[in-house]
């Protein structure tokens, strides 16, 4: 894949433009995915996706075949998403606007048989729903290391802080979960 890439990269760079439309295919779930599960909302993900590709055609020159072409994307969507949030907290600062919410996609193990089935859709749905409660930044800790699996050292630098506040913010997010659905998870434990 990686080779793919850097050949359908090193052919847009020089014009052809169904290598780029080529590219964006083969990235673009991967991209939403991250964009929605950061945002919350299907109308930013969209924006998010859109503006991701805009910026890699924009500067497409500048990019360096050595690197991996995914990552690169991959950090430009992140970026966004975190410019997103930020933007969107100077504009809470001002007028006070409530934030959107949504829902998240966390990944839920697979289950046998319906009745099992059925219970793990209650349990994702209470897993979304308290991930969505969670403070924006331990959200977007938590999509980013145990969803994403991205490197703590990789969350640091998307968000812009230390990799001990990433680790102190996951720690503080798993906490917060572990609570909020103890009492979910201690009610199907007896069922």
């Amino acid at each position: 894949m990686l080779d793919q890439d850097r050949s359908l990269v090193a052919r847009a760079q020089a014009g052809d433009l169904r290598a780029f439309e080529t590219l964006v295919e083969r990235h673009r779930r991967r991209i939403y995915s991250l964009a929605y599960r950061m945002t919350c909302t299907h109308e930013d993900a969209d924006d998010v996706l859109q503006e991701t590709f805009v910026r890699a055609f924009c500067n497409l020159r500048r990019f360096d075949l050595d690197r991996p072409f995914a990552n690169w994307l991959y950090t430009i969507a992140a970026n966004l998403c975190l410019d997103r949030r930020r933007r969107a907290q100077r504009e809470r600062r001002v007028a006070w606007d409530a934030v959107e919410g949504g829902r998240l996609e966390p990944v839920v193990a697979e289950t046998r048989g319906p009745d099992r089935l059925t219970e793990n859709e209650e349990l994702r749905e209470q897993i979304e729903e308290a991930i969505a409660r969670l403070p924006e930044r331990q959200r977007e800790a938590l999509v980013l290391f145990e969803v994403e699996d991205l490197k703590i050292t990789q969350v640091a630098e998307l968000m812009e802080c230390s990799e001990g506040a990433v680790k102190s913010t996951l720690h503080r997010a798993r906490r917060r979960l572990r609570d909020e659905l103890r009492d979910y998870v201690g009610e199907r434990s007896e069922a």
